[in-house]
């Protein structure tokens, strides 16, 4: 490997690696802002809704739904590019420390079923968090809060 080779996979693997924690900040705050919106809607409609939304009361409570499927598919996405990411870190680490070096690839190769336990983790947030607020859809009848 030429210096010139090595001087942009070291740019390359610092710039990716910057990206991942983005990437992982981004994953969180959708997190937090599906899980408050989804929440102040809620709030919303139990407070007595005002008379102008009285109407579309059904269709405003199917929106926390909608924040949490669509918070969730993109937290999926961002995590796949994530995953990419982490496998070209990997072919980069192998090139750079072909001695077996590399966070990346240490932890790719030891913590297999830590990884898992995370993603298992997270769908059954996402699932948990979905039928809540379907479940809020379905249940929910206009005019329960005064009632």
């Amino acid at each position: 490997m030429t210096d010139d080779q090595r001087t942009f996979l070291l740019h390359e693997y610092d710039r990716l690696v910057g990206d991942l924690m983005k990437y992982y900040e981004s994953i969180t705050a959708t997190e937090k802002l599906a899980l408050v919106g989804a929440a102040a809607i809620v709030a919303f409609l139990y407070t007595d809704l005002p008379s102008f939304a009285a109407g579309q009361a059904r269709i405003l409570a199917a929106l926390p739904a909608a924040i949490i499927a669509l918070g969730g598919l993109r937290c999926l996405s961002i995590y796949l590019v994530m995953v990419k990411v982490s496998a070209y870190l990997r072919r980069i680490e192998a090139q750079l420390a072909p001695g077996g070096l590399g966070f990346q690839r240490e932890f790719h190769g030891t913590a297999h079923s830590r990884v898992r336990l995370i993603e298992a983790t997270t769908f059954l947030f996402w699932l948990l968090a979905l039928g809540a607020a379907v479940a809020f859809w379905w249940l929910y009848r206009p005019g329960m809060a005064g009632a």
